[in-house]
This record gives C-alpha cells, sequence and structure tokens, in this order.
C-alpha cells in the first residue's frame, strides 16, 4: 500500500451490486454479490460475493439462503484452492467469536463490529481494518480500509471480501439476536450444508 489507506465504493446495478475502489499499487479491485439460481441440493438461492482485479487473487465465497452471503455453510476459495473458514459459535466477546483461516500458509483472524459496521482482519505483522458508513465524500456509502504493515494483494483482497459479508454471527449482539430468533420461531429451517 502506498499510503496505508483504501476506499471502497458501494455501487449498485441489474441484478448485481457490491463495492469497488482501488486498493493502492494493487490496482482496481472490485467485490460483487449476486445470486446464483437454487439448487436441486441446497433447495434455495446461493448468493455468491465474487472478488476480482488485475492485481489481486481470484476470491469466491460461496454460501446458501436468502438475503446477504453469511458465513454459515460458507465455502471460500482463493485462487481456485479450497481455504476452510471456522469461528466458535459459543465465544462470548467478539474476538473469542473471530472467523480463522489459513491461506497460503498463513493464519488469518477475522473480527467483526457488532451493527455490521465492518471488521479487521489480521495474519502476523500484518492488520487490515475496513469500516462501512458514509463516504467522505459525502456522495453515498463507502467502506474505509486501513493497512499495518506489509500488507499483500491477498491479505486485502481478503478483508476487502468481507465487505460483503454478514458477518454478525461473529459478534455477540448477533449470536444473541440469533438466540432469540430461532427461540421466536423454533421451526424455521436451518439451511442445508453444501459440503
Amino acid at each position: 500500500m502506498v499510503d496505508g489507506r483504501f476506499e471502497l465504493r458501494r455501487f449498485r446495478g441489474k441484478g448485481k451490486s457490491g463495492w469497488a475502489g482501488v486498493l493502492g499499487a494493487f490496482g482496481e479491485v472490485v467485490v460483487e454479490a449476486r445470486w446464483r439460481k437454487s439448487s436441486v441440493k441446497s433447495g434455495s438461492s446461493q448468493p455468491e460475493v465474487l472478488v476480482s482485479g488485475d492485481g489481486v487473487p481470484a476470491i469466491r465465497f460461496l454460501t446458501v439462503g436468502p438475503g446477504r452471503p453469511t458465513l454459515r455453510n460458507a465455502r471460500l476459495t482463493v485462487g481456485g484452492e479450497p481455504v476452510p473458514v471456522a469461528f466458535d459459535r459459543k465465544g462470548l466477546s467478539n474476538t473469542a467469536r473471530a472467523l480463522t483461516f489459513t491461506c497460503r500458509e498463513r493464519a488469518y483472524t477475522y473480527v467483526a463490529e457488532s451493527w455490521d459496521r465492518g471488521g479487521t482482519l489480521s495474519r502476523t505483522g500484518v492488520v487490515v481494518s475496513v469500516r462501512r458508513g458514509k463516504s467522505p465524500s459525502g456522495r453515498g456509502n463507502s467502506a474505509l480500509g486501513t493497512v499495518e504493515g506489509a500488507a499483500d494483494a491477498a491479505d486485502l483482497a481478503l478483508a476487502a471480501l468481507f465487505v460483503a459479508v454478514d458477518t454478525q454471527e461473529l459478534t455477540t449482539a448477533g449470536a444473541v439476536a440469533h438466540v432469540l430468533g430461532r427461540a421466536l420461531n423454533p421451526r424455521s429451517p436451518e439451511p442445508v450444508s453444501t459440503g
């Protein structure tokens, strides 16, 4: 990163939406959320998030169910390689519930902020924080990123991915909302795992 900061601007178009911006020396990036047609196996729509750009690895995040892509039954691939993700559903703090995964032999942790404001992706020597809100230009919404350490294209692309993913399940507030929702609607079916 040239200056340790970047901005992703929100966009909406016919049949697609997402975020786009410039990641310093790594060039333009697009984080696009779209919905695949229902499959017989899943029984519901399959939201996916694609991260693309000339200077970043291709990232695909696939999940099952209506609404924004979530962490439930998620499948992540980076550069075509599967990357298993996990988090502690019983954790009592946002840090304890953090998403963990290993990509390209590097261990990552993603800690979400409450109320869907963003989060922080970190690995040894690198911290990338992304916060959603009003654009500094005063026009529309954006996600503002700050970078500490020698982040590379994979670090920034992975941090950008989570702008389009519902990470509330990683927060204590999200966990409480999920428990209350299940208590109020106990017959609500859980999504079927897609493997």
